[in-house]
């Protein structure tokens, strides 16, 4: 699976990029440990007739009639008897349910449905029982897109979206990957929409003039409850089928009528056959190669693809693949995320054989089949785009990684979790697929796909845990692999290293000392690694050495190589030049200025001139920053410039400000335009005028117009604010997904200012209080759905920076009551804003939130119940927040005085008045004198002019 955090749901490690994680402090602090169930007793097959006549209503109607089967022939070890008469199946919050079956008794307590038969079960034999339902409005599972006053023009529809444990709460069942069952749906629905699921159709007829009766079936396939899928709703439906694969293959969407300036696509989710297309039109070359690549068949009848704003994600349902819409791109979003949309292809089709074909036995095992489908991204990169490519893929997963692994580690194999969904981050996705490279690497190309190729084939069908896939590996390379996985798949960590560099000019001696240091920084990581790091060194004369320094039995290794001319000098070092570990290194400045610049410019792969850059500008010199500057504005490989405005960033330097102003400028590159304009996040006037004059130019692309408007806000200029309300107010420019008018939501945010605040509290009141419109504001439209998660968040952004206390009692009282709002992605933006505020008495009606929202979904309770005991622990900061607020009022008034003087240098008598004046205001007690100290700089920098 793919979450998509942005708006709810997928993780790829792009959107990890992205978005905050959930995960703080150490690990599943509050979790317990989780075992796969007992199938002494287990489902074989599930005939669902699912009723769609009252989807207006949010209604499903259903009977289950499920099959069970006992297959275990040593009866005789059992120690009890309700081993063979007992099941449990997940059943959260039904309706009217009743089981019929000869010989049953039942107990339903809201969660749990638990069912007995007199007598036991005999070896492989069946029975059938029949579990009648209804749901009404389930929190999760299924999800309704359903027209209303608000949003007439919504798209009728409604699609399931179940991983990792969320069908229970509308098909009960044993809901869990390790017990899988053949399918059959038989479902109702009005005529005029479309009924669509896992498996193949088999039949379509007409009951009335107002319904039709679908049937798919799943019969050669045993499916986890996860992966079921079912979509009713009015789909515009596109067929791409590819005369060399013998499946149908189909694009579906929301449908709708389009004008040149249709307003209501944002409203609706309603979607074109180019996008489509343009969004999916690479799957049949993806199938075709990822069959090859494994040596095995395609295993499915049909390979369909839904998009929809209800989909938390990309999800890789057997047969019947959902996205969530935003993953849908037209021709302009295409610039700069048609390979991002691609890449999530992959991992969604790669997950027909790992995840689908072959099951993990539970959620402990998750990485088999997350950390492959993010390896298979990259393996598809590299066998279609180029080197340079495939190599900033790897380092994007050792980013995002990294990134996590500063906050917590773990084992990639872990039995203890609070919710499943832990199991799913950083750790399973790139974490993972960077150690199935390390095993390639290892193995060498034949030896490790031969292990893969078998793996496949052996379990295909099957469920299968870490040793399975070790096995495998073993038996096609020889090697013995289980210290690997001892130190790296169920262990913790990953090498930190610290690198002495030392070039002895009179002698020409090159000698390197690496020391790995995690286990004095970590409790309980690996605390040494078994390594061969390779490090090369290139001289003036372009003689290549290299040096191997072995870790087995001690944390430290050193190697030293003689340069064959002594008339030479070492010009470039690169480390671990194939890419072939994880590893982080501190170098202490002990690197030579001008190693790193030729390095910077000269070395043949991406990440060490990506490595010599960060140290340049961590370094600082003027020599090195120019170099740098020089450098960058001719750098190839987009992605280096990408990382590269990242580490000038972090810097913020005067020559960093000016490289990146330059950079942006000079960048033509639509991939790299995202990147770097939200680098430019330093309020500076040279930044400042960069980025007017970005988004002076129509034709930029939407995430970076977003990012450039979002740090425009930033910049605190009060010319802006006409700039940014315009923007916004401008139907023109809002861009697919509503991503251009979400960017300028979050600039008005960052800007501060009084107006800011007024425009963002009348739009959050006309979009989500039609009640409290003023009657001057009733010809004002609704924002876009996408955009109010923006709305939300930078109005109490903007309250935040308010000194007025009643503006943000106002803001707070809006808040409170949107958490009674029906969707649930505006409840939790509300209760994010009501933590961000400190506001212990919001804490009773967040909790009041609690029975709407699932247990088993991500970002939901499990993240909220974290947020309250952090405010809880927080609440005495409150006074101190009080202060820094009126602090920020005196420094936005001093933000008006540096613009004017910047603008305008004859009014600097008028500037030292006012400066005066805020110094004095500025002595707000000594519990905040040490956050002065900045405004009292600015002060002075001021008024010195």
């Amino acid at each position: 699976m793919v979450k998509l955090l942005e708006n709810g749901g997928c993780f790829c490690k792009h959107n990890l990029l992205q978005s905050k994680s959930i995960f703080s402090g150490n690990f599943c602090g509050d979790g317990k440990a989780h075992y796969a169930p007992n199938i002494i007793i287990q489902p074989i097959h599930m005939e669902l007739h699912l009723d769609f006549s009252e989807i207006k209503n949010c209604t499903v109607k259903g009977k289950n009639f499920i099959t069970f089967t006992h297959e275990i022939s040593t009866n005789f070890f059992l120690p009890q008897q309700k081993d063979l008469t007992t099941v449990y199946l997940d059943a959260i919050s039904f309706n009217d349910l009743t089981v019929k079956g000869e010989g049953t008794r039942y107990y339903y307590d809201g969660r749990k449905l638990t069912i007995c038969w007199d007598s036991p079960f005999e070896v492989n034999e069946n029975r059938k029982v029949e579990i009648d339902y209804t749901v009404i409005h389930p929190i999760a599972g299924i999800y309704f897109n359903i027209p209303n006053e608000q949003y007439p023009m919504r798209v009728m529809h409604c699609i399931t979206d179940h991983e990792p444990e969320r069908c229970r709460y509308w098909i009960p069942l044993v809901d869990s990957p390790t017990v899988r069952t053949t399918l059959e749906f038989l479902i109702t629905a009005p005529t005029d929409l479309m009924a669509i699921a896992n498996g193949r159709q088999t039949m379509k007829k007409k009951i009335d003039n107002d319904l039709s009766l679908t049937k798919w079936v799943l019969d050669t396939d045993r499916c986890p409850s996860y992966l079921i899928c079912v979509a009713i709703g009015d789909f515009l439906y596109v067929e791409d089928n590819d005369p060399e694969l013998n499946i149908p293959i189909s694009y579906l969407g929301p449908k709708g009528k389009f004008s040149k300036l249709d307003f209501s696509i944002l409203f609706t989710g309603k979607q074109k056959a180019e996008d489509l297309k343009r969004t999916f039109g690479k799957t049949a070359s993806m199938i075709k190669w990822i069959q090859k690549k494994l040596d095995y068949p395609f295993p499915w009848k049909k390979y369909y693809q839904i998009v929809s704003p209800q989909v938390r994600g990309a999800m890789e349902n057997i047969s019947f693949v959902a996205w969530n819409d935003f993953y849908c791109i037209d021709e302009t979003l295409s610039k700069e995320k048609q390979l991002l949309v691609d890449q999530t292809n992959v991992h969604e089709i790669s997950h027909t054989y790992f995840g689908n074909l072959l099951v993990v036995r539970h959620f402990d095992h998750t990485w088999l089949k997350e950390s492959w489908a993010t390896y298979m991204e990259a393996v598809w990169i590299e066998e279609h785009l180029d080197a340079d490519h495939f190599r900033y893929e790897m380092l994007d997963c050792k980013h995002l990684y990294v990134q996590e692994a500063a906050r917590y580690v773990r084992p990639l194999v872990k039995r203890v979790w609070e919710s499943p969904w832990e199991m799913f981050d950083s750790h399973a996705y790139p974490g993972g697929g960077l150690r199935l490279h390390m095993l390639r690497m290892l193995l060498g190309e034949h030896a490790f796909w031969a292990g893969v190729r078998n793996y496949v084939k052996t379990f295909a069908g099957k469920v299968v845990e870490t040793e399975d896939f070790r096995k495998c590996l073993e038996r096609s390379s020889g090697l013995n692999l289980v210290k690997f996985f001892d130190q790296w798949i169920f262990g913790k960590g990953y090498p930190k290293l610290k690198l002495k560099f030392d070039y002895n000019f009179e002698k020409n001696i090159v000698q390197i000392k690496l020391e790995q240091t995690q286990s004095s920084k970590d409790t309980g990581v690996v605390k040494i690694f078994e390594i061969n790091f390779e490090i090369e060194v290139e001289d003036i004369n372009g003689y290549v050495y290299s040096l191997n320094l072995e870790f087995s039995d001690s944390t430290v290794s050193s190697a030293q190589v003689a340069l064959m001319d002594t008339s030479t000098a070492i010009k470039i070092i690169r480390l671990d030049p194939l890419g072939k570990l994880i590893f982080d290194v501190e170098t202490e400045g002990s690197v030579p200025e001008v190693v790193l610049i030729n390095t910077c410019k000269s070395a043949k792969d991406i990440c060490n001139r990506i490595w010599a850059y960060e140290e340049l500008i961590n370094m600082g010199t003027t020599n090195g920053m120019r170099k740098v500057q020089e450098n960058i504005l001719i750098e190839p490989f987009w992605g280096v410039r990408v990382q590269v405005a990242n580490a000038l960033s972090k810097a913020k330097t005067h020559l960093c400000v000016l490289t990146l102003a330059a950079m942006l400028e000079n960048e033509k590159d639509f991939r790299a335009m995202y990147g770097l304009a939200s680098a430019c996040n330093i309020r500076d006037p040279i930044i400042h005028n960069a980025l007017r004059k970005f988004l002076n130019n129509d034709n930029n692309p939407y995430r970076a117009t977003a990012a450039a408007l979002e740090n425009l806000g930033k910049q605190n200029c009060p010319a802006d604010l006409e700039y940014l309300i315009n923007f916004a107010n401008d139907d023109t420019k809002i861009g697919q997904h509503g991503i251009l008018r979400s960017g300028v939501f979050e600039g008005l945010a960052n800007h501060s200012s009084k107006g800011s605040y007024v425009y963002l509290e009348q739009q959050t009141r006309v979009s989500l209080f039609p009640a409290l419109r003023k009657e001057s504001e009733k010809s004002l439209k609704f924002q876009p759905e996408k955009t109010l998660p923006a709305l939300i968040s930078g109005l109490a952004t903007a309250a935040l920076k308010q000194v007025c206390n009643a503006s943000q009692n106002h803001v707070i009282s809006l808040l409170t009551d949107l958490l009674r709002d029906h969707r649930h992605f505006v409840k939790k933006e509300a209760i994010l804003a009501l933590c961000e505020f400190g506001n212990v008495e919001s804490i009773p009606a967040i909790l009041g939130t609690k029975p709407t929202f699932a247990d088993q979904v991500l970002l939901d309770w499990m993240f909220i119940r974290r947020m309250l005991s952090s405010l809880k622990e927080n609440r005495g900061e409150s006074k101190i927040k009080d202060l820094v607020r009126n602090l920020e009022d005196v420094e936005g008034r001093l933000r008006k005085m540096e613009w004017n003087w910047t603008d305008d240098k004859d009014s600097k008598q008028r500037d030292e008045e006012e400066a005066e004046n805020v110094k004095k205001e500025t002595d707000l007690g000594g519990s905040i004198r040490n956050i002065n100290n900045n405004t009292r700089e600015r002060i002075y920098e001021c008024t010195k002019g």
